[in-house]
């Protein structure tokens, strides 16, 4: 199987470009093709970058920190003290 991709510059008269953006806006939205009817290559799904599973690993983190702050016996006292905690002001006055 052979797919050849090219930039074309938005809105420049070329042919299908209108229905290619039109199905790229639902591909984004979420719309996309039953799985049977892709290419083998693609059936899998696209690999994920390394910066993005980075960042997904890092809001987990954030998101498991904040859920134990806020079940500490801790967390109701200093809230009274700062209310924005746990903020990342908070984080770098305690660093």
């Amino acid at each position: 199987y052979t797919l050849t991709l090219r930039w074309v510059p938005g809105h420049e008269d070329v042919e299908g470009n209108e229905y290619a953006d039109i199905e790229a806006k639902a591909a984004a939205a979420g719309a996309s093709s039953p799985r049977r009817s892709l290419p083998t290559i693609l059936s899998d799904g696209l690999p994920r970058s390394a910066s993005a599973i980075r960042q997904e690993h890092h809001a987990t983190l954030n998101r498991r920190w904040t859920n134990a702050w806020k079940a500490s016996p801790r967390y109701a006292r200093y809230t009274r003290l700062d209310p924005s905690m746990p903020s990342n002001r908070f984080l770098k006055l305690i660093d």
